[in-house]
């Protein structure tokens, strides 16, 4: 899996985003059901992020292999190389560090935040979570059935990789279908 690195003008967007969204999920967590311990939990996320964003990336004179395995390791949770974890002496308003695997946390938080029965349209776009964009058509869909009723769709659309799959489970009420 190749590791990706983030252009600085979208660096810049993304740390606007995120600085948003952690002032608005004070104000939205709890009617999303979010506890206080959760919402902590993701102010300091946030925080780190934009350390690893600003000050950790731009802050190092020689941008190391290991540096990128390390900013790559604290956003998605896994890396590839040997990775060298910032020290307070380099950095010392550098944020408490949480665990790794940020942006798939804020993923999942926002997830639960859209399939919540209390969100709502405004909540949305004020977190920044509903895209201004148009949303492509779906161009194919191909079905496989396996064996155990297990279905397989392949979906390509013009402009996305993913889908939002919502699964009837046992007769379940209708949910995200999700890991």
């Amino acid at each position: 899996m190749t590791t990706t690195s983030f252009p600085s003008n979208s660096e810049l967007a993304f740390c606007v985003w995120l600085l948003n969204y952690k002032d608005k999920i004070l104000e939205y967590g709890p009617k999303c059901s979010l506890g206080a311990a959760e919402i902590s939990a993701t102010l300091a996320d946030i925080d780190f992020y934009i350390f690893l964003l600003q000050e950790f990336h731009q802050n190092i004179p020689e941008k190391t292999r290991q540096c990128d395995d390390y900013k790559q390791f604290m956003v998605t949770g896994y890396c590839h190389g040997d990775w060298v974890h910032p020290t307070s002496r380099v950095f010392p308003n550098m944020p408490p560090v949480p665990a790794p695997g940020i942006h798939k946390r804020l993923v999942d938080q926002i997830t639960r935040i859209k399939a919540n029965s209390h969100y709502t349209e405004t909540m949305g776009h004020e977190l920044g979570i509903i895209s201004t964009a148009e949303i492509s058509a779906i161009y194919t869909v191909k079905q496989f059935v396996d064996v155990g009723n297990r279905v397989r769709k392949d979906i390509l659309s013009y402009d996305y990789e993913g889908a939002w799959i919502d699964s009837h489970l046992n007769g379940a009420d209708w949910a995200f279908f999700g890991e």
